[in-house]
Parts: structure tokens; C-alpha cells; sequence
């Protein structure tokens, strides 16, 4: 990775720690009114707290797509608010499709402020290698990344073996 792409992606960074103050709340926030619950919540990030802590490189969490905000809402379960503070690092990085929010301008800065990384479906080899680089640049320095390896969602709930993205 050049040192421009790693100028940008570590001023996302930077930038997304100094909007965790006004993002988090916003996310613990919209939680609430939309009454999402998620079963045993306290013992899932109590389990989770333990096994970032026991291993304390970098992570690679890979899940199935089943809606447009699983990435937010694996956040929201895996990390207490507090801890998205102390523990900003493991907060992971995502890769979600650029056209699912680029063309609104507030949902583009909250993606960028999240630690999302825009992928274009069916784009470049070329692009797709400079994704995959930020990754890699993220995870040697003990950054958390998220990747949902279909590249869709899925309405099985199962990893489709044949079609994957990545």
C-alpha cells in the first residue's frame, strides 16, 4: 500500500476516534428507538470481551449477510458502549457496497466515521487489491476487520460456498 492510501486510511482512523464521541451515542441511540433486543446481551459481550482479551492481535470476523445493517448491529452486540471507547482498535473495520450509501451524504460521513472501507461490487481487480491491501495494512497494525465473504446477503443463513465475493 502506497503512502497516500495509508495517509487516508490513518486520518479515517483518527478521525473516527475523535467522532465516537457523537457516533456511539447516535448508535446506542437508534437502537433503543428502534427496540432491537438481542438475546442475552450482557453474557454475549461479557463472552466476547473475554476472547478479544484473550487474544490480543488482530481479528478477522467473517459473518452471513442477512440484512443491511448486520455490521452494525454485530458491533452493537460484541461491545458495550464503554467499551467502544477503551477499546476503539477491536472495534472492527467493515466493508460494505459503496451504492448502498453513497449517494446520501449523511449515511457516507457516518460510514466513514464507523471505520467502513466502501467495496464496489463487480469493480476492478485493480480496485478490489486496494481494498483487500487496507485490510491487510489494518490487520498488521492490530486492527479488527469485518468481512461478510458472500458479498450479499444471505436468506439461508448459510455461506454460500460457490459464490462468494472475496
Amino acid at each position: 500500500m502506497d503512502a497516500r492510501s495509508r495517509f487516508w486510511l490513518q486520518l479515517q482512523n483518527v478521525l473516527g476516534r475523535l467522532g465516537l464521541i457523537f457516533v456511539a451515542p447516535f448508535y446506542f441511540l437508534i437502537v433503543r428507538l428502534m427496540n432491537y433486543r438481542i438475546r442475552n446481551l450482557r453474557e454475549l459481550r461479557k463472552q466476547c470481551a473475554s476472547e478479544f482479551d484473550s487474544h490480543r492481535g488482530p481479528w478477522i470476523i467473517c459473518a452471513n449477510h442477512l440484512t443491511m445493517i448486520d455490521s452494525f448491529l454485530l458491533s452493537y452486540a460484541s461491545f458495550g458502549f464503554i467499551r467502544h471507547f477503551t477499546h476503539y482498535k477491536q472495534i472492527p473495520w467493515n466493508l460494505p457496497e459503496r451504492s448502498n450509501f453513497q449517494n446520501n451524504i449523511f449515511l457516507a460521513v457516518l460510514c466513514y466515521l464507523s471505520k467502513c472501507i466502501p467495496v464496489d461490487r463487480g469493480g476492478s481487480r485493480e480496485r478490489m487489491k486496494k481494498t483487500l491491501d487496507q485490510c491487510i495494512y489494518l490487520l498488521r497494525h492490530g486492527h479488527a476487520v469485518m468481512i461478510f465473504p458472500e458479498g450479499g446477503r444471505s436468506r439461508t443463513g448459510r455461506v454460500d460456498k460457490d459464490n462468494f465475493s472475496y
